[in-house]
Order: C-alpha cells, then sequence, then structure tokens
C-alpha cells in the first residue's frame, strides 16, 4: 500500500512543475510585449517625430529650411573639413544662424553649404541617426572687401530676403555703383551711401577693405533733401490794399504765429487765413509748414460775418466781443425807433384829445394795440457755446425767439432752447458723444420741418 502512493504522488509533481513553467514563460512573454510596446512609444515613435529648422548666417540670409529628428546636431566645418563647431538640435530649436568665419588669405566667405549626413544602426530599436554639416564656400578675393550695411531705417535685400549686411569683392577702379547692392527703405525716408558719415560720389576711390553704410534721412515731400535740413517761405496774401505782411522763413514741420490785420474800415474785419483764394482750405496756428505756401487773408464785413454765423461759426473771441457790441447798437436803434414811434402815436393822440375837448368834439374811445412781437423779432442776439469747464467753442448769431435744438452724436433731440437774450449754452460731450468716441468739432446749421425752421448743433466724432 505504501509503496503505490509514494508511486502515484510522482505524476502529480511534474504536472506542478510544468505548470510553473508554463507561468514563468507567460510572464517572460508578458515582459517582452509590455517592453516592446513602451519602447515602440517611448523610443522609437518619438525617433520618428519630424522637427522643421531654419539655417541662416550672421547676417539672417536663410541659407536652408531643413527637418530633423530627436537626437540630431550640425557640424560646422572649416575650410580644411575640419569640425570646429557641434550644434545640438533639440526639439525647441526652430532656428540657428552660423556665426561667421575669418576669410583665409586672397579668399572671402560666400556661402554655407548645408548637407545631410546618416550613420547607419542595426539594432532593433535604434534608427539611424541623421546629422547636417555646414561646409563654408569661398570665392577668390580681388583687390578689397566691401561691407554694405544700413542704419535702422533701410534694410539690405538679396534674393527678396531682408538681410544686415552684404560682402562683396572689388577690383581696384571699378565703377563703385555697380557694386551697391539693393535695399528697402521705410516710408517717407530716403538716403545715401557713406564711407565714415562722408556721401559717396563718382570721385570716391577705394583703396582698402571698406564699410559702407546706407544713412536714411526723412524725405515726406520726395525731393531728395532731408526735411530737417530744408527751409519754407511763407507768403501773406492781406487782399487789402494798404496792409502788408511780410514773408516768413520756417524750418520744417514749425508752425507759425500768424499776423492779425488791423483793418482801418470800422465796418470790416480780419477774419482768419487760407490756404487757397477761395477760402476752402483753412490754416491756423497749430498747422505744421512741410513746403512754401502763401496765405490769403479772409477780410468779412460785419454784416457777413453775423448773417453767416450759424453755417461758418465764429471762433474768434475778439470778434466775438466786436460782433455784440454792434448786435447790442442795433437793437438799440431798433428799440429807439419802436420808442420813437410810440411817442409821436402818443402825442398824436394827445394833440387830438385836446382838440375834440376844446372843440366839443365826442368821439368813441380807441384802445391802442402796442406790437411788442414784431419788435422783439427785429432783433439779433449772440448764442455762445461753452464746454463744461466754461471754455470758448464758438458762438453764433440767432433773431430773437429761434429754436435752437442740441443733438447727440447719432442726431437724437438732447435740449431745446428759444432765443430770447444774449445766452451762453453749455455743450457737454460726455453726454453728447457716446464713450469710444473723441470729438472732432461742433457742427451748426439750419433745418426746416414742415413750416418751422430751426438751428441744429452737433457734435461730430473723429
Amino acid at each position: 500500500m505504501k509503496t503505490e502512493i509514494d508511486e502515484n504522488k510522482k505524476p502529480k509533481q511534474k504536472k506542478s512543475k510544468n505548470k510553473k513553467l508554463k507561468i514563468s514563460i507567460l510572464v517572460i512573454l508578458i515582459v517582452i510585449v509590455i517592453g516592446s510596446i513602451l519602447g515602440y512609444f517611448q523610443i522609437y515613435l518619438p525617433m520618428q517625430k519630424e522637427y522643421p529648422l531654419k539655417i541662416y548666417k550672421d547676417n539672417n540670409y536663410l541659407i536652408d529650411e531643413v527637418v530633423f529628428k530627436n537626437n540630431s546636431y550640425i557640424q560646422v566645418l572649416n575650410q580644411e573639413e575640419e569640425v570646429i563647431n557641434k550644434i545640438d538640435l533639440t526639439t525647441d530649436t526652430e532656428e540657428i544662424k552660423l556665426e561667421k568665419l575669418k576669410d583665409p588669405k586672397d579668399l572671402i566667405f560666400d556661402a554655407w553649404q548645408i548637407e545631410k549626413k546618416v550613420i547607419e544602426y542595426e539594432e532593433f530599436y535604434y534608427r539611424d541617426i541623421v546629422y547636417f554639416e555646414a561646409k563654408p564656400i569661398y570665392k577668390t578675393k580681388e583687390d578689397y572687401t566691401l561691407e554694405f550695411t544700413t542704419d535702422e531705417k533701410a534694410i539690405v535685400t538679396l534674393d527678396e530676403q531682408e538681410i544686415e549686411y552684404i560682402r562683396k569683392s572689388y577690383k581696384k577702379g571699378s565703377d563703385l555703383k555697380d557694386y551697391l547692392p539693393e535695399i528697402k527703405i521705410h516710408k517717407d525716408f530716403d538716403g545715401d551711401w557713406t564711407i565714415n558719415n562722408k556721401k559717396i560720389d563718382d570721385n570716391t576711390e577705394i583703396t582698402k577693405d571698406t564699410i559702407l553704410e546706407f544713412q536714411t534721412y526723412q524725405d515726406k515731400n520726395k525731393n531728395k533733401i532731408d526735411d530737417f535740413t530744408e527751409e519754407f517761405k511763407v507768403t501773406f496774401e492781406t487782399n487789402v490794399s494798404d496792409i502788408k505782411v511780410d514773408s516768413r522763413i520756417v524750418k520744417w514741420e514749425e508752425t507759425i504765429e500768424l499776423p492779425v490785420l488791423k483793418l482801418k474800415d470800422n465796418d470790416k474785419v480780419f477774419y482768419e487765413w487760407y490756404l487757397d483764394k477761395e477760402f476752402k482750405k483753412k490754416f491756423t496756428e497749430k498747422d505744421m509748414i512741410t513746403s512754401d505756401i502763401t496765405l490769403y487773408a479772409k477780410v468779412k464785413s460785419y454784416n457777413e460775418v453775423i448773417n453767416n454765423s450759424v453755417e461758418d461759426p465764429i471762433y474768434r473771441q475778439d470778434i466775438v466781443l466786436q460782433v455784440e457790441e454792434i448786435l447790442n447798437k442795433k437793437n438799440k436803434v431798433i428799440e429807439d425807433t419802436y420808442n420813437k414811434e410810440i411817442s409821436q402815436i402818443e402825442e398824436e393822440k394827445k394833440k387830438e384829445e385836446e382838440y375834440n375837448k376844446k372843440n366839443n368834439i365826442i368821439v368813441p374811445e380807441k384802445q391802442q394795440v402796442i406790437d411788442l412781437y414784431n419788435v422783439n423779432h427785429s432783433k439779433l442776439y449772440l448764442i455762445t457755446f461753452l464746454d463744461t469747464r466754461s471754455n470758448f467753442i464758438y458762438s453764433i448769431v440767432a433773431p430773437y425767439g429761434q429754436t435752437i435744438k442740441i443733438l447727440d452724436e447719432k442726431g437724437k433731440p438732447y435740449k431745446e432752447y428759444r432765443v430770447r437774450q444774449n445766452t451762453s449754452i453749455i455743450l457737454d460731450e460726455d453726454i453728447l458723444l457716446s464713450k469710444t468716441s473723441d470729438l472732432k468739432e461742433y457742427y451748426s446749421e439750419y433745418k426746416q420741418q414742415n413750416e418751422t425752421v430751426f438751428i441744429t448743433i452737433q457734435p461730430i466724432k473723429k
């Protein structure tokens, strides 16, 4: 019995060992599979990802655009093809600039030649490593080397690229203008090629290696002259026979204090200066002068100033004061004339009553009607507009009873006034303009709606 039991145990032990072996093999296979997966995703795939790279010369000239993979690099060679520098490329590297090399004797550096190289591997998880070699290309130097550069308002161009400078080999005695590179100049500027700040010309000689700089100057009026060295003449046409104003010489974008003409004719006033005889282009003391100009004086009669003040407001306070004085005198004449007429009527009435009383004549009593409305409507008043700080904006003249409507920038009515006397009106641009708008000016005009005529004042935004 004992012998049989021992014999039965032996197969079971063998089965247990086989089971353990299978489990071990399975574990090993699982580890291999996991390792293969991790190796594929963490090693192989990253090695296959490509990154773009721009390679520039030291003057910002784009030499080449290549694609590299992880662990790549650039070997920089010298003339003897010896490695003098190694530039490692990382996933963050988007561009590199190759440093300028010294010129060997009798040679001048011309360009870089970029070549793709491959290091081959046979391992399962390793790929071939791709790297690049940058080889310098030289040209035979003639007598001298010319280097062309510019200031900040211009840039040298080559093959439609903007670069910091360009170098050329120069043969002694050659026409220097044949070597000048293409350049791009900023708007409103021009310039000249110079050597040591001296402008080159047909007599310029090159006797050594030379740096030429294109120096710019502002030239908004395109006359090949530096704006800030120019002088301009301002001529004045007074349009008044007995008044002359001397011309003035000014610098670029200079402003001038404009003369105010004092007229002998008290019924006329010097109004403003204009750039044209038709008085359409107003010139002010804020305007900058950039060329020779002639200014024409606009002389108006006070009647013109008063009658056209809505379409052409009065912006000068000295004229406002004169207009106010004239209006007060005219209104007084109207009042005096009216009072005189009333006095005459009353005197005639009194005489008539005395005559009738003396001669015992009885007449029905008549009521005298005094037309104050017509009297007041013959009067004109000065309406002055101020900002919220009481700064003068302009004035207009309007008849008694005239309606004035203040509009916002969209034309919506804000306030309405009736003219009864000389009046000041506050214009609040914070109310009349939106928060995003800036005031350019206020515009006034007569408008008619059905039978009603009124004046509108509206802000115009920039």
